[in-house]
C-alpha cells in the first residue's frame, strides 16, 4: 500500500478475475491510519479480501512498482 500525492491510495496485490480488483492480505488494515477505509469485499480465502479501485495502467506509476508477475495495482480513495 503506497500513499499518493492526491489522497489516493495505491493498492498492490495479486491478480485476480476481475479487473479493478486485487487480493491482500488480511494484516494491510494495520497499516491504515486511523479513521482511513477500504473499499473490502470478504473472499473464500482465510486471511485475505479483496479491494476494488481503478486499474493502475499508467507508466509512470507502475515503474515506480516492484510488481511480481502475479500482481498488479488498483487506486482507490
Amino acid at each position: 500500500m503506497y500513499a499518493a500525492d492526491t489522497g489516493e491510495l495505491v493498492i498492490q496485490g495479486d491478480i485476480t478475475d476481475r479487473t479493478g480488483t486485487v487480493l491482500v492480505p488480511h494484516a494491510l488494515l494495520d497499516w491504515l491510519e486511523p479513521g482511513m477505509k477500504l473499499p473490502v469485499e470478504a473472499t473464500g480465502a482465510p486471511g485475505s479480501f479483496l479491494v476494488s479501485g481503478g486499474q493502475v495502467t499508467a507508466p509512470e506509476v507502475l515503474a515506480q512498482l516492484t510488481l511480481d508477475n502475479h500482481e498488479t495495482a488498483v487506486v482507490v480513495r
